[in-house]
């Protein structure tokens, strides 16, 4: 009886298929590769991948992965990115609880009650500060996730990865969002049209952080693009 062993290549192989994540100098480079992750400043291969799901049974490593990377056959756990999930979990939340339930109260419900039309002009402020902050730091640095407390570093490496959805979420609340909340309590009170928009505007606003939170909860996947 025979017994079939691994040449010293293909060990080498198999050592470079794990080693390589290592060459990765910033996260974005190592966001990229589906097969590493940026983790404690170093970019390390995913959890996941080991050497019976990375090797044939021939022992030929490069059979063992695709051109797409072999975490897209993997488990969820594999291909989770839960980077910044608090913050992320705490804005969804924040939406589907308290901002659009008084956007829709306001404007579907309670038309003409003029106390909490105040509250839409302070919205107004910080949505616009907030997101006008959020563009112009990520645009400039070329990272899109970052976390809250460095809102006002500009020194950060870039960081591309969910930038189609990102931008757009920006750019939805400064040139939407804002001027709606503004209007609505300028003209709110007297315009059905403007609470018909105000109304509209939260039951989207509840409908799409519902969607994103409970994709990023059953998933594990927080940073995904569109």
């Amino acid at each position: 009886m025979s017994y079939s062993s691994s040449s010293p290549s293909q060990y080498h192989s198999i050592e470079n298929f794990f080693s390589h994540c290592s060459d990765y100098q910033n996260q974005g480079s190592c966001d990229q590769d589906n097969k590493c992750n940026w983790n404690n400043d170093k970019c390390d291969k995913v959890e996941g991948f080991n050497h019976n799901e990375s090797v044939s049974d021939k022992g030929a490593s490069d059979k063992g992965a695709s051109d797409k990377g072999a975490s897209d056959k993997n488990s969820n756990t594999a291909l989770s990115d839960n980077r910044n999930a608090n913050y992320l979990r705490n804005i969804y939340l924040l939406h589907i609880l308290l901002v659009a339930p008084l956007m829709i109260y306001i404007g579907c419900i309670s038309q003409k009650h003029d106390t909490l039309h105040p509250i839409l002009e302070v919205i107004s402020y910080v949505v616009v500060l907030f997101f006008g902050l959020s563009l112009l730091k990520s645009e400039i640095t070329g990272n899109w996730n970052w976390k809250l407390s460095s809102i006002l570093n500009y020194k950060e490496s870039e960081d591309p990865k969910n930038s189609k959805r990102l931008r757009l979420v920006y750019l939805l609340h400064l040139l939407i969002v804002a001027p709606v909340l503004y209007y609505a309590y300028q003209k709110g009170k007297n315009n059905q049209q403007v609470l018909g928009m105000l109304c509209i505007l939260g039951i989207l606003a509840l409908f799409y952080h519902g969607y994103v939170y409970w994709r990023s909860e059953t998933t594990g996947q927080w940073n995904w693009s569109l």
